[in-house]
This record gives structure tokens, C-alpha cells and sequence, in this order.
């Protein structure tokens, strides 16, 4: 029977070539259960330990891709969950045989990981709404989806997606051309500026979507119901306090009124311009944002005259509009300041919460405005870093296109849109990314950033550690993030804001910084977490705060020195030692790291190639990779075809075996060295100098008493006689005798 591959956190019979290569999504048999566990029909395979119920647990995702390496149990039946099912009473996940007994043999199981699945896509966001039972509708390119109210999951509510189109009827099968605004009435009914079709269009909380006023694709400017009326690319919309709807036709210049029954009427706005005064006869530019308070006054982010402008209320009708805030020009300084005195260049989206309005503006500042007093503050986003993508606190966040703002009904924050993401926003003006399509995002994913799957490719080596607490770190390459698997399967960030596109290290606590090139990681005996970092050594403390150990941000070279005039060229390998140093491999030298950054040679000299023992210092290395110690002090080092050894003392240089590699190094407290050999699988070495063969090489991933693996391109020790392996893209336990 075909085996089972782990594709993008589901099971699927699409393993591809043997070549490493990510395969196509396996799509799910009939029959899939509800929440998003999906079982391939016909194959008999329990996930049971690998896919958690997605509708409480965020689903799951163990690995991403499988590249060739199905699994499969000791019997040739296929598996996913690590269980054994080759009938000889032990299962190779608990680590025992039969009795409860240790096994007599080598077991093999899937590492448990819980909560994950495939992260939502969501490109081109633009307006926000929060309903009253707390869950966000937001815009993405031509669809409409919602975000549950606890930020863990995003759905389709309308738009079939690309390509735009116009179409009425069923949610699933109507179409938009780039929506821009939207908001929502008590009875869940959503309104939605459909810019590019210059309509207005309803989505009735049953899931009709029906065209409210307007003509698809034709654009004018004409008072009237339903079809008759004409809009030029409407964006904003707010719900007003009497039930009707105030729209920012932009290509108009104009603020229209909408009842909910389609009858549209010109509220505010003339023509082109910049006039304060009678709502007919005062001028707008570009209008985008807009917003309404309880007392009727609407408010207008002014795009092309660089204002916030209000439009007070008398009765039922406008009555005069003036400007609240901006003086009308565009400086990267956007000063902060009482009303006209303040700048606020190209604002966008707006928000309000009771007397505060909240404004981005063309510089991808978030700004406050108290609408009794006109004072302008700054809420979040630099104005020395400018604009991009970083979480934190004000002085570290970047924006990158704020389109949409939705007041959180608690806490006191703020949910935005900006770019391809999804951002929470705090009272105080904390960032924090909720959803991303910067990090590898499908089509058909449902998932958060916190429920990302993992990816460890089969290049990638030694990115996995062991802290003190046993659980096991992961450095995963493809979302730049360093996570925790506790032992429950439960996956949780240690640090790093995943980015496609990243744009430098950043230091900061957990999500506030910033990896780009992420590399072999590990573990001290306090449980602070070192790895490599493009070409960089970054420190990751046990609070989560993560700094630059030594090397550069951005220049590459090999020189020793102090933390800050150091470089390393080509980081492939690290490891800590038994004193808290830390050891990296680099252009064909060791260079070791003491605690204060300060970096020099170990062994080798760092440019000049080749395969010398002998002292340390005039050693060569051909290309020194994975680095594992000895309890004693004693240095392993992958080295092309063989693992060399740098005696504890630091003054000798000698092989241990030849071999062909796979990359995975690690040394047990009994000082037995593990490593993995592309040729013979899972290999140890005991002090003694025995060689053996624990699990050999085979075509797949064989789980069960009688396991096979693939390459192993990582391997850290899990507990006494139990170590975790990184092999294509699973993540492994092997239990031994």
C-alpha cells in the first residue's frame, strides 16, 4: 500500500519524487470530518497524536510537505500517528514493548505536535468591522471573510476570490472588484463599497449578497435609488446613528448618503478641492476614510488636501464642514499638535472610539485625534524607522499600509488591516501581528500566524535543540521563527515575526524580532537558545528577548574580535559548551564565542581548505558543518565525508569515521555519539569506539520495531535512550534498547 505523507499539516497520498521537493496539497477523501480533521479514504491510517480537532484546536498541521518520505509502520501498513501497528503489543511512540517492558529493539514514532494548520491567506486587506459578538469582517482583495473573536480563525463570509468580477446571489458564488469599505448594522447585515464595480453592495447575515445602489461598471455621478444612482469608486462607509449609510465617493469628491432602502444623496461635497463652510458648497479631495460619532457628526479622512474633516450635524441634516485636524502638508516630520497646527499627510483609514478618532496617514503613522479638543498625538509607528513590517512597542513598530480600523469592543485596542495582514493595535500602541500573508499563507488555510505548520526541509540541519525542561526548540527556516514543542504536542513562538520578505534583524522579545536567515540552533544548560542568523550569532534569553551575540547585521567577512568587529562568513554549524561557550562553524574554521561576544579561532584557520589532523591551530577543515560536544569537553564536527574530533582541551584535531553524512551530530551523557549517514540511516558510536547501525536507510519513513529512515539531517538527545530527528520533513522520535 501507497505510503501516507504529511502535506501541509493534512495526510495525503501525494508524496512526489524522492528528490526532497515539495509536492502539490493532497486534497481530502470524501467523507472528511468536520473542523477540518481530513482522513484519505481507503488507506486505513490513524493520525491519532498528529491531528488535533481543528474546530477547538486550531486543527493541525505536524509538518509541511513530505517530499517522498512516506510513512509507514513496521508491517508496510501506512501510519501517521507513530502508533504501532506491526502487532507486537508495544507502540513505538510510548516507548516500551510488550509487557511494559523497554523494547528489545529500535522504535520509531512521530513527534506529537497539536494546534496547527495552514495559515489563511489574505493578500490586499483593506476595511474592518467587529460585530457585536466580537468577531472582525474584514476585506481581502476581492472577498470578504471574518476573524473569529478570539483570533484564531478566519473564514470565507463572501466572494468566490479571484478573478474580480460582479455577480449577486449566493455568498459563495457572488463576485466583487476590489471592495474597499465595509461595516455592519445590529442585525449582522454587512454594507460594502465595491470600488472597482462603483457599487454598494448587501450581505444579508443568511449570506445573499445583493446590489444596494449603483450600476456595475458604470461610474457617474447621479442622485437617485437603487441602479439609477451613480457612485466613482466609493471606499469608506460607516453606519450612522439614524440607520442610514455615509459613503466617501472618492472619484466624486463627495460624502453621499444611502438609506438603507437605496436611496443615495449628496450629504457633504462639490467638486475637487478645498473649502470649508455649507456641506454643499465646501469642497473635499479624494476623500477615503469615514467615520460617524452617536451624536451624528460625520468625520473624513481628506486624502488629497492632507486634513481631517468634520461635518457637523443639525437635525437629520450636514450642517457645516471645517477641519479638525492637518495643516495641509506633507512632511516625513508629521508633527504632532493642537488641530490645523498638526500634520497628518495622505490620511486613509479612520476609527472612532467614543471622543478619539484613530487616523493612519502616508507615512504609516497611527494617530489619535481627541475630536473635542482637535489635539493630535501620535499612537503607534516610527517616523526615524519608517514604514515596514515589525511588532512592538511604538518605538519599534513599523506599519506597512493601514487600509482599515476597527475599534476592539475590549481592551481598549485597536484591530487593523494593513497590507497582507491582520494587526492588533493596544491602548498604548502595541503591535502585534494576528495573521499574515508574509508567512506562507494557502488559499484554502483557515489558521492564524500562531497555528503556522512547521516546514524543516532536508537541507536544513541541526535545527532542533533540547532545553532543560525537555522541550524540544525548533529554528524552522521557512517562517523565520523559533518555536517550542512542549511534550504535550502543544506548539508555542519563542521569538521571531515571520515574514517572506524579511527586511533585517531585528532584535525584541518573542514576536518584536526579526530573524532572516535562521540557521542551526541550541541549547545551554540554563536553557538561554543560540543560533545563527544570516551573519550573525543571535542570543535568545530564557525570557525571550533576543540579541545580537556577535557578528553583523548586514557585513560578512572572518575576522575575530570583539562582539561588535567580529564577522563570520558561511555559519553552518553551532553548539554550546560545557562551560556556555558557543562554537560555530564558519568558512572552513571553529571560531568559539565567550559569554561577552568576544570571538576567536578554535581550529582551523578560517579560508584555507582541506583535511589535516594534528594540533588546532594548523588543522584544515574541508567543510566543517553540524557540531555536537561531549560531556567531557570534547568537539565533533561534521566535516564533508567524515566527523572529526577537537579533543577537550582545544589543542588536538583527529577523525572519528568516515562517512557519508546526512548531518545529524549529537552526543549522549554517556559520551555515545549519534550522527546520521546518508548511506546506513541512524548511526552510533560508543566510547569505546563501536560502531552501530541503529535504524538503517530505506526508501521511506518506516515507523514501528523495524524503522527505516531517510536522510536525517538533524538530532538531538530527548532523554536517556530517546533522541528527536530531523529528518526531509518530519520531525522523529527514536526510542532505543
Amino acid at each position: 500500500m501507497a505510503a501516507l505523507c504529511l502535506t501541509f499539516g493534512v495526510l495525503s497520498q501525494s508524496c512526489g519524487s524522492s528528490d526532497g521537493k515539495r509536492t502539490a496539497r493532497g486534497e481530502p477523501a470524501a467523507g472528511a470530518g468536520a473542523g477540518g480533521e481530513e482522513a484519505h479514504a481507503g488507506q486505513g491510517a490513524s493520525s491519532a497524536g498528529q491531528q488535533a480537532d481543528a474546530a477547538g484546536q486550531g486543527g493541525s498541521a505536524p509538518f509541511d510537505g513530505a517530499g517522498g518520505e512516506g510513512l509507514v509502520d513496521a508491517g508496510g501498513r501506512d501510519t501517521a500517528g507513530g502508533r504501532d501497528t506491526a502487532g507486537d503489543g508495544g507502540g513505538a511512540g510510548d516507548g516500551v514493548g510488550a509487557g511494559g517492558q523497554p523494547p528489545t529493539s529500535v522504535g520509531l514514532s512521530a513527534l506529537p505536535i497539536t494546534g496547527l494548520r495552514d495559515n489563511a491567506e489574505i493578500p490586499d486587506t483593506a476595511g474592518i468591522t467587529q460585530d457585536p459578538a466580537g468577531s472582525f469582517t474584514f476585506i481581502t482583495r476581492h472577498q470578504i471573510k471574518r476573524l473569529s473573536a478570539d483570533l484564531s480563525t478566519i473564514t470565507p463570509v463572501a466572494g468566490k476570490g479571484p478573478p474580480a468580477g460582479f455577480a449577486d446571489g449566493p455568498a459563495a458564488t457572488a463576485t466583487f472588484n476590489l471592495p474597499q469599505g465595509i461595516t455592519q448594522d445590529a442585525a449582522g447585515t454587512l454594507y460594502v463599497t465595491d470600488t472597482g464595480n462603483h457599487t454598494i453592495r448587501k450581505i444579508t447575515a443568511g449570506g445573499t449578497v445583493t446590489t444596494l445602489a449603483g450600476s456595475a461598471g458604470n461610474s457617474g455621478f447621479i442622485d437617485g435609488s437603487g441602479s439609477t444612482a451613480r457612485f466613482s469608486a466609493p471606499v469608506g462607509i460607516a453606519l450612522g446613528p439614524d440607520g442610514d449609510l455615509y459613503v466617501a465617493d472618492r472619484d466624486n469628491h463627495v460624502i453621499r448618503r444611502v438609506t438603507t432602502a437605496g436611496v443615495v444623496s449628496t450629504y457633504a461635497g462639490s467638486s475637487n478641492g478645498f473649502t470649508n463652510g455649507a456641506p454643499l458648497t465646501a469642497r473635499f479631495s479624494l476623500p477615503q476614510g469615514v467615520t460617524v460619532a452617536a451624536d451624528g457628526q460625520v468625520f473624513v479622512a481628506d486624502y488629497g488636501n492632507l486634513r481631517v474633516r468634520r461635518i457637523a450635524r443639525s437635525g437629520s441634516d450636514a450642517d457645516v464642514v471645517s477641519t479638525l485636524a492637518g495643516d495641509g502638508t506633507n512632511t516625513a516630520a508629521a508633527p504632532d499638535g493642537p488641530g490645523v497646527t498638526a500634520g497628518v499627510p495622505f490620511p486613509i483609514a479612520i476609527g472612532l472610539r467614543d471622543s478619539t478618532l484613530v487616523v493612519s496617514d502616508g507615512f504609516q503613522l497611527l494617530r489619535q485625534i481627541d475630536t473635542a479638543t482637535a489635539e493630535v498625538t501620535t499612537l503607534t509607528g516610527s517616523r526615524l524607522l519608517g514604514y515596514g513590517y515589525a511588532d512592538g512597542p511604538p518605538a519599534k513598530a513599523r506599519l506597512n499600509g493601514v487600509a482599515g480600523i476597527a475599534p476592539m469592543a475590549s481592551g481598549g485596542g485597536y484591530l487593523v488591516t494593513d497590507g497582507i495582514s491582520l494587526r492588533s493595535v493596544s491602548g498604548t500602541g502595541v503591535v502585534r501581528t494576528i495573521a499574515s500573508s508574509r508567512a506562507p499563507s494557502t488559499a484554502d488555510g483557515i489558521g492564524t500566524l500562531g497555528q503556522l505548520p512547521i516546514f524543516m526541509g532536508p537541507s536544513t540541519r541541526q535545527a532542533l535543540t533540547v532545553d532543560p525542561s525537555g522541550n524540544v526548540i525548533i529554528a524552522d527556516v521557512a517562517t523565520n521563527l523559533v518555536r517550542r514543542i512542549a511534550a504535550s504536542g502543544a506548539v508555542t513562538l519563542v521569538a521571531g515575526l515571520s515574514d517572506v520578505f524579511p527586511d533585517g534583524v531585528v532584535d525584541g522579545a518573542a514576536n518584536e524580532a526579526k530573524f532572516v536567515d535562521i540557521g542551526p540552533i541550541a541549547s545551554d544548560s540554563s536553557g538561554v537558545l543560540y543560533a545563527t542568523d544570516g551573519y550573525a550569532v543571535r542570543r535568545i534569553a530564557t525570557n525571550n528577548a533576543v540579541t545580537v551575540l556577535a557578528g553583523s547585521r548586514t557585513e560578512f567577512g572572518s575576522v575575530d574580535g570583539s562582539s561588535i568587529t567580529a564577522r563570520f562568513r558561511d555559519l553552518q554549524g553551532l553548539a554550546v559548551g560545557p562551560a556556555g561557550d558557543v562554537f560555530v562553524s564558519a568558512d572552513r574554521a571553529i571560531r568559539r564565542i565567550d559569554s561577552g561576544g568576544n570571538v576567536t579561532t578554535y581550529a582551523g584557520v578560517s579560508g584555507q581548505f582541506g583535511s589535516v589532523d594534528g594540533p588546532a591551530s594548523t588543522a584544515r577543515f574541508q567543510f566543517p558543518r553540524t557540531l555536537a560536544f561531549a560531556p567531557d569537553g570534547t568537539l565533533y564536527v561534521e566535516d564533508s565525508s567524515a566527523i572529526r574530533r577537537v579533543s577537550a582541551d582545544g589543542r588536538d584535531v583527529d577523525r572519528v569515521v568516515g562517512a557519508v553524512l546526512g548531518g545529524g551530530l549529537a552526543v549522549d551523557a554517556a559520551g555515545t555519539l549519534y550522527y546520521g549517514d546518508a548511506v546506513g540511516g541512524l548511526t552510533m558510536v560508543t566510547v569505546d569506539g563501536t560502531s552501530k547501525v541503529l535504524i538503517p536507510k530505506g526508501p521511506d519513513i518506516t515507523l514501528g520495531f523495524a524503522p527505516t529512515l531517510n536522510n536525517v539531517a538533524g538530532i538531538a538527545v530527548l532523554a536517556p535512550k530517546r533522541l528527536v530527528l530531523q529528518t526531509g520533513f518530519a520531525l522523529l522520535v527514536a526510542t532505543l534498547p
